[in-house]
């Protein structure tokens, strides 16, 4: 029996063979409220209202434990969409979305008003265990149907006649939309394991059963054993361990058994309850206990559960330099990082309906920058700022004359964050929309500096660069930026300002003359009031480092230090070979009848695409093909536990850099600029004076991947959907793909494991352009004769 408050018959079922339960039972266990209506417009909210600062989850500092509740529920909210004529209309609609609370203040309220927050902010440090308790409170009978039913593979949502892929069909399990409801946490950006009750995407937390319009499995049910289990927890993730990285659990035993039990209960009632293309339990390949017991037998850890499931990991630090592979060869990057629900399936869904939140992993990064400030005489304030992109349909599932979903900040849109005259501001910015990516402009009026890339810091040299000052910047879908902010001394309104765009490739600025939308406006006033007191703006405002060296002046702690696990991957050091392992991954999309979205031309499946020895560095090429048949498409390249550098990038499409020509025409080539033969793949690469010095090589863990270049034979010119050509040799087709790609180092240390990489276009990644990779360890377990 589960610890903590159970229903009366909730426990008689316990005690009843299955089937005899389902028919005493079934009644209460069905969704016990009518199917809301999904749509009500409304007024729109008032734009440039205040920026909401969302409510945190913070660490507790004696034990260094983050211990919070995290919950999984659905209300409807209000969001905006854009008419094909541009005005803006408001909805109401029932979305999922995340709350939660720190484990010792239960009673905290979180606070609905219908604005789609994001989840709490999670805040922890550097060396901390993190325990959180996820709730799945979502009601079903708020979902449309198809979404947790598995209708993949039609074209119409039951009982509603509404396209589901318009004009597309041929997706199947499990790379199609479902599931909706089904859940799980992606931690991103940590360095943890990504295995049993770390940063797993494989979990699939159904829904808590519902008695009597009630969740069964609520937070106090769960309490007493998971508050056993996270106390074992720490305690053996600490057990004397050195500097080498544990895992614990490793075994589905090591929970506690009372949790396990009634999962079995529950998992072998959903199966038999659940509504599965339009009748009453799930077909034998669909069944979720039995899955769970053929993982066992397999000594695997099972993935599924009912209502709730219990996160224990640790962040680790680095403490000394490698001297065996036993030891700890990263350590957690401190900085901006950030959780969203990750079931494949439904990862775009989940997202836009703002299933995210952020997650700040402080260390010496954040030290060092606050106590800069406090040098210069004030006080450095935190800006977290969510851009979102929220709605309820899957972008692939609209059609062109649907409404667009429009950008919002922290639930509102185009909201007023206040600074001081000559302030200093710390903004945490996540781009956390499934599809776009927003180019940051030059700021008008405001001074910036970027400090972190996808939460990690940059090199001081990188920092201190020239380019780095009041620069504009691309945030793909999942990329992270800090920025340290200065307003100016005059009192006034600026707006920050973006280019909203999917295929901005990295290294190149929008052209002709795009849109710029206003994402959120700085409201630059001096304090006021009768007991307001006067600000002092620091002396100097940011921190100065030497663009050579990297020194940071006056004594080199102006600017946190790179740890050295934080320094480049280079190919040779001191004469050795460091890289031995090369890869070549292909993304690709095309469209049409059979629109597909692939990596190395096949789909997410069950098999390991990719596998990788603990410890080994390794550098790939990842190749963009799409634009052979149609857009190109800057697939934002993610893969989890491990960030990378990148070290070559190769877009055909910048013409600052490239211009095109064939065998014939060599002389039209200029001196300042490569040319790219179409009939030459020789120079489908970059040249090196057209590349940049680059002094450090960045840390990302999303990198946009250059699309390709549909290129004439005969000439320079893009044939833009030309379906004839001019060529002089008269032989269709006259032009060529050329493709863009990008080239990355890791090293795959500390943790072995499964997890995936995929496109951060999550609609493509729902629909299979995913793999399965895994590091092996480079021990053997036990003797071998």
């Amino acid at each position: 029996m589960l610890a903590g408050q159970v229903p009366s018959n909730h426990r008689l079922l316990a005690r009843i063979p299955l089937p005899v339960a389902l028919v005493l039972g079934l009644l209460s266990l069905m969704p016990s409220l009518p199917v809301r209506a999904q749509s009500e417009f409304v007024p729109c909210p008032a734009e440039g209202r205040p920026l909401v600062d969302v409510p945190e989850i913070k660490r507790d500092a004696a034990s260094r434990i983050l211990k919070g509740v995290v919950t999984l529920a659905d209300e409807p909210r209000v969001l905006y969409f854009k008419n094909t004529d541009g005005s803006i209309f408001c909805a109401k609609q029932d979305m999922r979305y995340i709350k939660g609370h720190s484990a010792d203040d239960p009673n905290r309220v979180w606070p609905s008003s219908g604005e789609p927050l994001p989840g709490p902010t999670l805040r922890a440090r550097v060396g901390d265990v993190v325990q959180l308790s996820l709730l799945n409170q979502i009601d079903t009978s708020h979902v449309p149907a198809s979404w947790d039913s598995g209708q993949c593979d039609t074209t119409k949502e039951i009982g509603t006649g509404v396209e589901i892929y318009p004009g597309k069909t041929g997706d199947k399990l499990p790379n199609c939309f479902h599931g909706s409801s089904t859940t799980n946490i992606h931690f991103h950006g940590t360095h943890t394991t990504p295995n049993t009750t770390g940063d797993n995407v494989f979990l699939q937390i159904r829904p808590s059963l519902r008695e009597n319009g009630q969740p069964m499995v609520t937070e106090a049910s769960v309490k007493a054993d998971f508050d056993l289990f996270f106390e074992q927890c720490v305690s053996e993730l600490r057990r004397g361990k050195g500097n080498s990285p544990t895992t614990w659990p490793n075994l589905w035993t090591e929970l506690p058994g009372d949790y396990r039990s009634h999962q079995e209960h529950l998992l072998r009632l959903s199966d038999y309850t659940s509504q599965w293309q339009g009748r009453v339990g799930l077909p034998p390949d669909q069944q979720l206990w039995p899955a769970n017991v053929a993982s066992l037998a397999r000594g695997e850890w099972p993935a599924n559960y009912v209502g709730a499931f219990p996160y224990c990991f640790e962040l680790p630090e680095y403490k000394a330099p490698p001297q065996s592979p036993d030891q700890l060869q990263m350590g957690q990057s401190p900085g901006t990082h950030w959780y969203h629900a990750h079931k494949h399936g439904s990862t775009q869904l989940n997202i836009s309906n703002a299933m995210t939140g952020v997650f700040i992993i402080a260390g010496d990064y954040d030290d060092k920058l606050h106590a800069f400030s406090k040098n210069q005489g004030s006080s450095l304030t935190e800006k977290v700022l969510v851009i979102q992109q929220l709605g309820v349909t899957p972008a692939l599932q609209k059609s062109a004359a649907r409404s667009v979903d429009q950008l919002s900040v922290n639930g509102r849109r185009q909201p007023v964050l206040t600074m001081r005259p000559g302030e200093v501001q710390l903004w945490r910015i996540v781009n956390s929309p499934a599809r776009s990516g927003v180019y940051f402009v030059t700021p008008s009026g405001l001074e910036w500096r970027q400090t972190a890339q996808d939460g990690v810091q940059l090199a001081p040299a990188n920092y201190a660069n020239p380019n780095n000052k009041n620069a504009g910047f691309l945030l793909a879908a999942g990329n992270r930026a800090d920025l340290l902010v200065r307003a100016p001394m005059t009192a006034g309104k600026f707006p920050v300002q973006i280019i909203d765009t999917v295929d901005v490739p990295p290294g190149r600025k929008p052209t002709s003359n795009p849109v710029l939308q206003t994402l959120w406006t700085v409201e630059v006033a001096p304090p006021s009031g009768s007991g307001a007191q006067a600000f002092a703006p620091p002396t100097k405002p940011f921190p100065d480092c030497d663009p050579t060296t990297g020194r940071c002046n006056p004594d080199g702690t102006e600017f946190p230090q790179l740890p050295p696990f934080l320094e480049d991957i280079e190919d040779t050091v001191d004469g050795k070979q460091q890289i031995f392992v090369r890869r070549e991954l292909i993304f690709n999309s095309t469209f049409g009848t059979a629109t597909s979205h692939t990596i190395d031309y096949g789909k997410f499946g069950s098999k390991v695409d990719q596998a990788m020895m603990l410890g080994d560095t390794e550098e790939w090429k990842i190749i963009n093909e799409s634009g052979s048949a149609g857009p190109g498409i800057a697939h934002p390249f993610h893969i989890h536990i491990n960030p990378f550098q990148v070290v070559e990038v190769f877009d055909p499409n910048d013409s600052r850099f490239y211009q095109f020509t064939d065998s014939k025409n060599r002389d039209r080539k200029s001196r300042d600029k490569c040319y790219v033969d179409p009939k030459d793949k020789a120079t489908w690469r970059p040249c090196a004076k057209t590349m940049q010095p680059q002094v450090n090589f960045v840390w990302w863990d999303v990198f946009p991947m250059p699309p390709a270049l549909n290129v004439m034979t005969d000439g320079t010119t893009p044939p833009q959907g030309a379906k004839a050509c001019s060529a002089t040799n008269g032989v269709p087709p006259c032009f060529v793909s050329i493709p863009g790609y990008f080239k990355m180092r890791s090293r795959f240390v500390d943790y072995t494991g499964q997890y995936v990489l995929h496109c951060h276009i999550l609609a493509h990644e729902d629909r299979g352009m995913m793999q399965f990779v895994e590091v092996v360890p480079t021990r053997m377990k036990g003797p071998h004769h």
